[in-house]
């Protein structure tokens, strides 16, 4: 039917929407494994209905489908007869495009047809059709011949607690950045990476898959790290992501797993993540899916593996059906080793290592998607240096576990005379310095308060209250309310007269008065440090 008899079919306020989707299985094509395009066309009002559908394949295979594809299923619609509804031929009043590329194409035909032509987000269409989608494409792998991994059913990264598409695009970037970088060209395997992260926490990275996938470990321990890599000599192990096994389950809370990102092709990658890295448009070193598939990339280059698959496993070999997917702080540690080793490479520092006898140290900071980041990072380069390496590891963990003031983030360092002590009053906050102490102070003082009281005991004095500052020594009859500033030594009255009332600043040195009786106190002079607690 020409385009200008469309204009003679009854307009009804009927709402068709056109959903552009792919298989979730893969079709051979000249020995790749591709997952074809299919259209969808409903129905969403007044009535839920299929109004067509379209696969490409035969020299479509994996191609987006063009304007012409979508328009002919659109004119076919309108120019059936449906008769279980007993319809003729007729227009919907609006067509809903969830694709921008084709409703940039067709809008504007669309509306010299005289219906109304939108544009939805992925978000506005809440997954309608999904479930068809997915009967569809088990029907096509059961009946026809499709095909997928069975790694592909996994869980996707957007399924794991507190990740967002915008997390992703930045952890996918950090992965091309890495992938983009020669790494693996640069280095053995048994090299390893320390990275300290803003002098907070430490991690041990490897790459791995030199003559296989690539990919890169994670371990938190060097003595966990080096029986990896010992096992791996031993007996080479492949972490690879294309196993035949299946087993769905994402909830393996094993904390004695490992975790790593393999580069893979996409038939290794679980539907879930190709979906979403379509959708938000996810940086990838082939640059868009099914690009190298299109461009007859060949199967055996590396630019063919080039999609990152994070992935945890409790043992090793490594087994598909027992995987699973890392959490989020996981997946925070793989963007802060993706960027930190790609920049250590881009500045050259692998070749500066192999000048040094022993391992190769730099710092410098990272963009990442928490805020920008304080980076130190060690090469070891031969297995020679591992003793040594061990104990850098070691200095670098007991300085990231180390205990820091609150206010400014100086870590306590016993070997520089650099001693943390206590607020005097919670026993909680920790201080280099009374100067940090009161800075802390209007911040702190809402929610400093005194831990429960013990047993103490008891002698008796007049009933008075004594407040000290850094000048003077007052003292107050019962009806007075007496205020101190912060200072080097405070008393703290912990009861008082109904009538009077004391209000100080803690301290980091202390004279505390302990209430035994109503009448009574006594006061104690007590020094707090890190380790002191006070009774």
């Amino acid at each position: 039917m020409a385009l200008s008899q469309i204009l003679d079919l009854k307009k009804t306020n009927e709402i068709w929407l056109l959903l552009v989707r792919r298989i979730r299985g893969y079709v051979d094509d000249e020995g790749r494994a591709i997952r074809p395009y299919v259209l969808y066309l409903y129905e969403i009002a007044p009535s839920t209905i299929m109004r067509g559908k379209k696969i490409l394949l035969k020299g479509k295979t994996g191609k987006y489908p063009s304007e012409d594809s979508a328009l002919k299923l659109l004119t076919t619609a309108m120019n059936k007869h449906v008769e279980i509804l007993n319809q003729p031929p007729h227009r919907p009043s609006t067509i809903i495009f969830t694709s921008k590329k084709l409703y940039d194409k067709l809008s504007r035909i669309i509306t010299e047809l005289g219906m109304l032509c939108k544009l939805w987000t992925e978000e506005e269409n809440q997954s309608f059709g999904d479930d068809q989608l997915y009967e569809f494409s088990d029907q096509l792998i059961k009946e026809q011949n499709f095909g997928c991994s069975k790694g592909a059913k996994k869980p996707g990264l957007l399924s794991i607690r507190g990740v967002t598409p915008s997390f992703c695009h930045h952890l996918f970037d950090g992965a091309k950045q890495l992938f983009n970088s020669n790494a693996w060209q640069l280095t053995k395997e048994g090299q390893a990476f320390v990275i300290s992260y803003n002098n907070k926490e430490v991690r041990l990275f490897t790459l791995l898959g030199h003559e296989s996938e690539y990919s890169i470990l994670m371990e938190s321990l060097w003595v966990q790290m080096h029986s990896l890599l010992t096992i791996r000599r031993k007996s080479p192990f492949p972490l690879s992501s294309n196993d035949n096994n299946d087993n769905n389950n994402n909830n393996n809370n094993s904390s004695s797993h490992y975790c790593t990102t393999i580069f893979t092709s996409e038939e290794g990658i679980p539907f879930e993540d190709l979906e979403a890295a379509e959708q938000y448009n996810w940086p990838l070193p082939i640059g868009k899916l099914g690009t190298a598939a299109q461009l007859k990339v060949d199967i055996k280059s590396r630019l063919y593996e080039s999609f990152p698959l994070p992935i945890c496993f409790p043992d090793v070999p490594p087994k598909i059906e027992d995987s699973f997917r890392p959490n989020r702080k996981e997946l925070q540690w793989f963007e802060i080793a993706y960027k930190s080793i790609a920049t250590f490479i881009n500045n050259g520092h692998i070749q500066n290592s192999e000048k040094q006898t022993t391992f190769y140290e730099t710092s410098f900071n990272i963009n990442t998607y928490d805020g920008k980041a304080q980076i130190k990072i060690a090469f070891c380069s031969d297995s020679q240096q591992y003793e040594s390496f061990h104990t850098y590891v070691n200095q670098l963990i007991n300085e990231a576990n180390a205990l820091n003031c609150i206010q400014c983030s100086k870590k306590e360092n016993l070997t520089n005379n650099i001693i943390l002590k206590r607020c005097s009053r919670c026993q909680q906050k920790l201080y280099c310095s009374r100067e940090c102490q009161v800075a802390n102070w209007p911040t702190h003082k809402s929610i400093c308060k005194p831990p429960p009281p013990k047993p103490t005991s008891t002698t008796t004095t007049s009933t008075s209250t004594t407040s000290t500052t850094p000048s003077t020594s007052t003292t107050t009859s019962t009806s007075t309310t007496s205020t101190s500033t912060p200072s080097i030594t405070t008393t703290k009255i912990d009861n008082t007269n109904e009538n009077s009332t004391t209000t100080s600043t803690p301290s980091i040195t202390t004279t505390k008065t302990d209430d035994t009786n109503e009448n009574s106190t006594t006061t104690a002079t007590i020094t707090t440090r890190t380790e002191d607690t006070v009774d």
